[in-house]
């Protein structure tokens, strides 16, 4: 992608994400934005990687997981990612932090408005499927309880930064 093409990739990226959220400038590449999965708020990052022709997203949940209830968080990615149809949780099993991974290749194309949308959305979509079974488990609750806190509408709340309501589309 040379920087040309990467200039013109970020000017959609720009203009897609101003359409939703106040967008902060990381550097040439990227961008992060506020996002709330109900009442739960998140720092969403998204990416153009020019030399891996890629783009990427990134929703990290606020609240990093105790030492305690790493290795239940991490059952629970387990399960959870195992029928993921796309994009994945993680876990950093010394920091405690968790975020929803997702991205597309362009190799060798070019990186289009409906690319950079359907990555975002769908990333979204999944954030909010899931969002509630972590604060389930960070609040004492047990795998159980998670596993089925996941797709029930919690509500759509607010953020500054946001222009609309954090429910992504369906």
């Amino acid at each position: 992608m040379s920087p040309e093409q990467l200039k013109a990739a970020m000017h959609v990226l720009a203009k897609v994400l101003n359409e939703r959220w106040e967008p902060k400038r990381q550097d040439d590449r990227s961008f992060a934005f506020p996002w709330v999965a109900g009442s739960i708020p998140l720092t969403c990052y998204v990416q153009i990687n020019p030399d891996m022709e890629g783009f990427i997203f990134r929703g990290i949940h606020s609240l990093p997981f105790e030492p305690a209830k790493r290795s239940l968080a991490a059952e629970f990615i387990h399960r959870i990612n195992y029928a993921q149809p796309i994009g994945n949780w993680a876990i950093d099993l010394d920091s405690g932090d968790v975020r929803f991974k997702n991205g597309v290749y362009f190799r060798g194309g070019e990186l289009t408005e409906n690319m950079i949308r359907n990555v975002i959305d769908a990333s979204l979509f999944f954030v909010y499927n899931d969002i509630m079974g972590f604060v389930k488990l960070q609040t004492g609750g047990a795998l159980s309880d998670a596993m089925n806190a996941r797709g029930k509408d919690h509500g759509v709340g607010t953020t500054k930064g946001m222009k609309v309501p954090g429910r992504p589309p369906t």
